[in-house]
């Protein structure tokens, strides 16, 4: 069963860090570090903060 996210996508910045990531999955830190760790996760790597894009994250989010 997939669990609904309710977000407001409009609202959300184009990049988006580890932590705005851990608050619409409702994960810690760790399984955050494991996610962006993942090799089909659309990660950006920039000065080593890991970053996604908005609309990359949630075109991945749709195919899990």
């Amino acid at each position: 069963m997939k669990t609904k996210i309710k977000v407001n996508y409009s609202m959300l910045p184009v990049i988006l860090d580890g932590e705005d990531v851990q608050e619409m999955l409702g994960i810690g830190h760790t399984s955050m570090s494991m996610l962006f760790q993942r090799k089909d996760f659309p990660r950006l790597n920039v000065l080593k903060r890991n970053l996604v894009l908005k609309e990359s994250f949630f075109e991945w989010l749709d195919n899990q």
